[in-house]
């Protein structure tokens, strides 16, 4: 099981193989579940490594580290990071203090700049790619995973209070019943509260695959609520 899974990262697990990190170059070689990673950069054993566990056993912010420099693409390394901060596991600023360190890396820039938006709220690879189609077509920021009172608090994934426009970000975990069942729910109770939002629904795909059709709704949605473009 990966370092980041021992700490508490759900999502991520492998439990059928070790992982171990070991100096860059190393004679260590990987055997049946024992799966070895080589660093130029070994562990700090006081800031990278949890004195409470023999063997060692990496702390969250360096196991995350080490999983981006595997990833084969930006996705799966950014993935990890806004996952442990959406669980509440870590703080932004721990994971940047060691990708600091710990670089070069692949990725390293795009990782700093999506631990930005992580820090704003994006918890999923699918909202760090909404704010990236915000920026693309010249459109404001919502408040992130923003809680509004209507019959109980609700946390909605951006919100643009000055325009009443909300937006939800259907990833696969919506397609469950019983998730699907709440998030209409919600969306009545909030469509009823007094408060009419301008309520706007984007899956997974279409956010990935029909950027632009994305991007034309939500203009009509903020011009709706007076928003107008500088």
């Amino acid at each position: 099981m990966p370092p980041a899974g021992l700490a508490g990262l759900t999502g991520y697990d492998d439990p059928d193989r070790v992982h171990m990190l070991a100096p860059h170059p190393s004679c260590v070689r990987s055997r049946s579940f024992v799966v070895v990673h080589s660093s130029r950069n070994p562990p700090d054993d006081v800031g990278d490594t949890h004195p409470l566990h023999t063997p060692k056993r990496l702390r969250l912010p360096r196991a995350l580290i080490e999983m981006a420099r595997i990833a084969r693409t930006f996705d799966e390394a950014r993935g990890p990071l806004a996952a442990a901060v959406q669980q509440r596991l870590v703080r932004p600023d721990d994971i940047r203090s060691v990708l600091a360190r710990t670089g070069p890396l692949r990725f390293q820039a795009q990782l700093f700049a999506a631990l930005d938006d992580i820090e704003l709220g994006a918890h999923s690879g699918l909202e760090l790619d909404f704010l990236a189609l915000l920026r693309e077509h010249a459109l404001p920021l919502p408040a992130l995973q923003k809680y509004v009172d209507a019959h109980g608090v609700r946390r909605l994934d951006a919100f643009w209070p000055a325009y009443a426009v909300w937006v939800e970000i259907d990833g696969a975990a919506h397609r469950d019943d019983d998730r699907w069942q709440a998030d209409l729910d919600r969306h009545n109770e909030l469509s009823t509260s007094g408060k009419p939002l301008r309520a706007l629904r984007f899956s997974g795909h279409l956010l990935r695959t029909g950027r632009k059709r994305c991007a034309r709704q939500l203009t009509a949605a903020l011009g709706l609520g007076g928003w107008a473009p500088v």
